[in-house]
């Protein structure tokens, strides 16, 4: 390593004999340094980015969720135990998931309804850290929206919204819409879409709603302690349960702005290296 240092160290010194091989000597010196500079701060930017996502964004959303394929589980505390007991899940949840309007007099905004057991919730999912007006679920009247929600219906806490649920008779065809009138308790803030399109109520509320018992939900979510071994873990705790269950990772319902940063991350990493091969071949030929 001495010898090689030694020798760069000659011939790189030599080169200040002739001005133009100095000249191009510094111009390359400076194109490899803007390259490393360049190639840490985006890079960094890119590691913030994925940091974000796993803070921000995994944290509000199940790394894994097991639909029921029937639409209900009879009894959810049987896979509820059974996930419970796997080493590398740290909390599981029973939920109800609808695509209903939220309805302000006469202004109306489609969302997923989100029908949550306000203890079980809290420990796979943070968005109740995120609330900025009023509190989290306390009772079957009260409901949590998104910033960008109550600003599109022009909501406060304390006010009253209509929730329309769609029905579907016997025979397939559309009747009236089901109509749950709550209280707004609670705004929560992310940043992006997810503020504008959910709605947080209480599990038994949904169940009151579509007769269904106090055991019955349409799945289990759970949370991971790594939440990028969800695509593997996923479909080995699903085998463990009893019941035919769709297995739905985070990969799958939002992989997708994960995927952007990996690319856009790769993408740089590639251009900065060219910047420094094309200064370091400056260097060689000169």
């Amino acid at each position: 390593m001495n010898l090689t240092l030694l020798i760069a160290k000659r011939y790189y010194k030599a080169a200040y004999q002739n001005p133009y091989i100095r000249f191009i000597n510094q111009a390359s010196s400076i194109g490899i340094s803007i390259g490393v500079l360049a190639l840490i701060l985006a890079l960094s930017i890119m590691n913030g980015f994925e940091r974000e996502l796993k803070s921000s964004l995994l944290a509000v959303i199940p790394d894994v969720e097991y639909e029921a394929v029937q639409g209900k589980l009879d009894d959810w505390n049987k896979p509820y135990q059974v996930l419970q007991q796997q080493q590398q899940v740290t909390a599981a949840a029973p939920y109800i998931k609808l695509n209903a309007m939220v309805q302000k007099k006469d202004q109306l905004q489609a969302a997923i309804v989100h029908g949550a057991d306000p203890i079980l919730e809290r420990k796979v999912n943070v968005i109740a850290d995120f609330i900025q007006q009023g509190h989290w679920l306390e009772n079957d009247t009260d409901a949590v929206i998104g910033s960008g929600l109550a600003k599109l219906l022009n909501l406060e806490v304390g006010d009253s919204i209509e929730i329309l649920i769609p029905k579907t008779l016997e025979n397939g065809r559309l009747a009236a819409p089901q109509y749950v009138k709550l209280t707004l308790s609670g705004i929560y803030h992310l940043g992006g879409q997810m503020d504008q399109g959910q709605v947080f109520v209480s599990l038994s509320k949904l169940q009151q709603v579509l007769g269904w018992q106090e055991a019955n939900a349409e799945g289990i979510k759970i949370a991971l302690q790594d939440p990028f071994t969800a695509r593997y873990l996923g479909r080995q705790y699903g085998r463990l349960l009893d019941e035919y269950v769709y297995v739905l990772d985070w990969f799958r319902t939002s992989g997708h702005i994960y995927n952007d940063i990996v690319m856009v991350k790769d993408i740089m990493y590639l251009a900065m290296f060219i910047v420094m091969a094309v200064a370091c071949f400056n260097i060689v030929s000169s």
